[in-house]
């Protein structure tokens, strides 16, 4: 009897099964739950990836963040981002570490994030859930910035339109103070422009100035008394007469960055005694320097550093000729004659011009609005000179309610760098995001 029961083999399949059942749903568990988790792990890590860049963002406005406000702020834009399909919670502990306490001035926010997927017939096992982890970092910073402000102070520009570009201008300047750490990071210049530049009399010995036009143009009355007569005639009035400003050079040199030479008189600048002449040009100023800028200029009646009083100084009067502006940005951005400020071309260097105007090209040199095409010919030559004078120049242009919209654009050096500013209230916006876009902000882990 015995025997026959163990040689009896029918029913040996359900056995068989019964032994296998166990490791068959372990595997279909492991490849089920192995999936939730691998779903609810990539959430994390997007959702942690999205929270770092928006709280950066928020820390780049806002340095002065306290831990708690910052972990407030990462754990709210990871709660709008994380999807809890397979999990009820997640922890999320954010850190901020500032530029200022790192050698390498950059400042950084990392989160760390944990969670939980509860298994389903993994559960049968003995496994009740399967623990998920995810890491960023963001960090920021900037590479070096030169950067040339030209911008339209012509009689268009008055009233509204100058307010709101007083504004704009310190709001940037203290976007770009806040992102700076240390000395050299951010240099900045200044160009108001009209018709003419304003270099400054300090420079009327330059050697790069041609007086020629300037002594026939103008001139005064001379009296002297010789033998008991009067003799009079007419002088060229003394140098120390001259206002600051200078006109275009001769063509092609007027959409160059040439260096003048007193051996080619077509290079060097010829003063001209506009009578709208606009403030005078801000040479590259580093922003950190001693009392450079400060925050409270944002809100000051009475400016006290070297770029609120010259913002201050802006002054809309004469017409428009956007190449000059242009150009003497670009003048301002190389270290050679006639501005000498600017650091040789390295690869952790950018520079850039930031070109506003609210208008038409008018008047130049050479002719007036009855000639807009041939003036607009000219930026159109600058902008395209300067972009391919080297690899990190880079041009972003602003259009205020009114001017060329297209040779504004086709001067930006790419399409979303031209900005179409339809109300002048919407200028400090404008400038603000393009101090932001200066910054690098990347994910790095």
């Amino acid at each position: 009897m015995f025997y026959r029961f163990g040689a009896d083999t029918r029913g040996n399949i359900a056995i068989m099964f019964a032994f296998l059942l166990v490791p068959l749903i372990g595997a279909v568990g492991f490849s089920v739950d192995y999936g939730r988790a691998t779903y609810t792990r990539s959430s994390l890590q997007n959702a942690i990836d999205a929270a770092a860049l928006m709280v950066a963002r928020e820390l780049k406005k806002n340095p002065a963040m306290t831990a708690e406000s910052v972990q407030t702020s990462g754990q709210k834009f990871f709660d709008a981002q994380f999807n809890r399909r397979f999990t009820d919670s997640a922890t999320v502990t954010v850190t901020y570490i500032s530029g200022r306490a790192t050698t390498d001035g950059k400042s950084r926010v990392k989160i760390h994030a944990t969670s939980a997927v509860d298994t389903t017939l993994m559960r049968l096992l003995g496994s009740g859930s399967v623990p998920i982890a995810a890491n960023t970092e963001v960090v920021w910073g900037m590479k070096r910035l030169e950067i040339a402000l030209a911008l339209d102070n012509t009689g268009s520009m008055k009233g509204d339109k100058m307010t709101e570009l007083k504004t704009a201008t310190r709001k940037l300047l203290n976007e770009l103070f806040l992102a700076a750490k240390k000395p050299g990071d951010t240099r900045v210049a200044i160009v108001p422009f009209s018709t003419d530049v304003n270099i400054g009399i300090h420079n009327v010995s330059a050697t790069w100035l041609d007086w020629s036009d300037w002594e026939l143009e103008n001139r005064q009355k001379v009296c002297v008394s010789s033998g008991g007569e009067k003799i009079c005639e007419k002088r060229a009035k003394p140098h120390s007469a001259w206002n600051g400003c200078v006109f275009d050079r001769d063509k092609s040199f007027d959409v160059q960055d040439d260096p003048p030479s007193t051996a080619d008189l077509k290079t060097m600048y010829q003063p001209h005694q506009a009578d709208n002449c606009p403030a005078e040009i801000l040479p590259l100023t580093d922003i950190l320097a001693s009392g450079a800028w400060s925050p409270s200029e944002l809100t000051s009646t009475k400016p006290n550093s070297t770029f609120g009083k010259k913002v201050d100084s802006l002054s809309p009067s004469g017409d428009t000729n956007v190449t000059i502006g242009l150009v003497w940005a670009w003048h301002a951005l190389t270290k050679q004659n006639p501005l000498t400020e600017a650091s040789d071309d390295v690869e952790d260097l950018e520079k850039i011009v930031i070109l506003l105007t609210d208008g038409d090209n008018k008047q130049n040199r050479w002719g007036d609005h009855s000639k807009r095409n041939n003036i607009d010919d000219r930026t159109a030559l600058a902008c395209q000179n300067f972009k391919q004078s080297g690899s990190r120049r880079t041009i972003y242009t602003v259009r205020i309610i009114d001017g060329n919209a297209d040779l504004l654009r086709n001067c930006a050096s790419q399409p979303s760098f031209f900005y179409d500013v339809k109300s002048a209230s919407d200028l400090s916006a404008t400038f603000v995001a393009i101090a932001q876009n200066l910054t690098l902000l990347a994910i790095s882990k």
